[in-house]
């Protein structure tokens, strides 16, 4: 299967990319990013982008595409209210808009929040925002559509752009996992239920996603091979 992926510099979606050049299933990755990974694979073709609300210049690059994995994203408190939504809004729907023209079977995975709200009500902007950019994955009509809402990501590799609250966070997550995801548990959640779910479209929560790592991790649980990450318990959200 030939995979797409967006945001490949940033702590998921190198995450994500390692994931899918680590897994027999997917054949190819093509990543869409401003500057390269700096990885070198043989399955990775690795397209630079000048502008993510113009997408036309790299539509030859999109057909083909069995799944893409959406994880270019922003921090609103360091980009502010425009700036985010610029990135979270207009370079989503410019990416819909071509991939549907040109894979408009491909499953579609949407890295988001914990706490999103589709209806607006929420009274963090951010999760607003993110609510309105799931609503467009749903209408752009893709057959099947996964929506992936992480609490606290622990980078399982260093971040290419450190947070602030991570030397307060990275402890409490090791005395209490509930409280986040790895990284590498997200890519791997991610990337087994796009090659896997049966469902045309679903919400995954936090502790769906760490169940779904924890069984992965086991002898014999993951198809593809494995990446490091912290197990925890299991449930299963409602689509």
């Amino acid at each position: 299967m030939r995979a797409l992926l967006t945001g490949a510099t940033g702590l998921v979606g190198d995450a994500v990319l390692r994931r899918c050049l680590d897994d027999s299933r997917i054949s190819a990755v093509v990543s869409l990013g401003r500057r390269r990974t700096g990885l070198d694979h043989p399955k990775l073709t690795e397209i630079e982008v000048a502008d993510f609300a113009d997408l036309s210049p790299q539509r030859a690059h999109l057909g083909g595409v069995g799944v893409c994995f959406h994880c270019l994203a922003a921090y609103r408190n360091r980009v502010g209210g425009a700036a985010y939504e610029r990135v979270t809004v207009a370079y989503l729907a410019a990416l819909l808009a071509v991939l549907k023209a040109e894979s408009a079977q491909a499953t579609f995975c949407y890295f988001g929040a914990e706490g999103t709200r589709r209806d607006g009500k929420s009274w963090v902007p951010a999760l607003n925002v993110k609510g309105r950019a799931e609503r467009m994955v749903i209408e752009a009509g893709f057959p099947r559509r996964y929506f992936f809402r992480p609490a606290y990501i622990c980078p399982s590799r260093p971040r290419a752009h450190p947070v602030f609250y991570d030397p307060v966070m990275k402890p409490l997550f090791r005395l209490f996992p509930w409280l986040g995801i790895s990284s590498a548990d997200l890519a791997r959640a991610m990337v087994e239920t796009a090659l896997t779910d049966p469902r045309a479209e679903a919400v995954l929560e936090n502790r769906e996603m760490r169940g779904m790592a924890a069984r992965l991790a086991l002898p014999g649980g993951a198809t593809g091979s494995g990446t490091e990450g912290t197990p925890g318990g299991a449930s299963r959200s409602k689509p």
